[in-house]
């Protein structure tokens, strides 16, 4: 499995960006049911990472910025379900 960091870290414009690490990492999740169906998607959740990661960079395969992060979130269709549980 791959680690994924936050985007705590900024890029040189400054906006905020998610990281692909390569990394094999422990991710916690609330419920078990959630844990396993990540799991079983996995290789097709990392395609879809680097395909919005390499959106207009076709070299950059590990970093998501927040603008291909709310694209992502637009065409998937959960910016309005993310907005309505806030």
């Amino acid at each position: 499995m791959m680690g994924v960091t936050s985007g705590k870290k900024l890029s040189r414009s400054g906006s905020a960006y998610l990281e692909n690490t390569g990394k094999v990492g422990e991710l916690h999740f609330a419920n078990s049911e959630i844990a396993s169906m990540f799991e079983a998607n996995n290789e097709s959740l990392m395609r879809i990472f680097q395909y919005y990661c390499s959106y207009g960079e076709p070299m950059n395969n590990t970093k998501l910025k927040s603008m291909k992060f709310m694209r992502l979130l637009k065409e998937s269709g959960l910016i309005g379900v993310i907005l309505l549980l806030l």
